[in-house]
């Protein structure tokens, strides 16, 4: 195994972390809730970058697989059906 899958699995783990506690923040509501749910984003959109399947991110997330593929398309072409259908 070579450095760059340790490294890349590295960063998916602390992705994974950072997407668990997140949704624990906002639940809890300790900050504010536009920040968490900013964060969110961020942090779903480097997931999405890094080749996580949206599945998982929802999953991981508390989100639907539509809301996923939405935060992935926004400032670019609207969601089409087929996003929203995507198994």
């Amino acid at each position: 195994m070579n450095s760059h899958n340790i490294v890349y699995g590295d960063h998916l783990a602390a992705l994974t972390t950072q997407l668990r506690r997140n949704r624990a923040t906002i639940t809890r509501r300790r900050t504010s809730l536009r920040e968490a749910l900013d964060r969110q984003k961020r942090f779903i959109r480097e997931a999405l970058d890094q080749g996580m399947p949206p599945r998982k991110i929802a999953r991981l997330s508390g989100l639907t697989e539509g809301r996923i593929s939405q935060i992935r398309n926004e400032g670019g072409p609207a969601v089409s059906m087929f996003d929203l259908i995507e198994g």
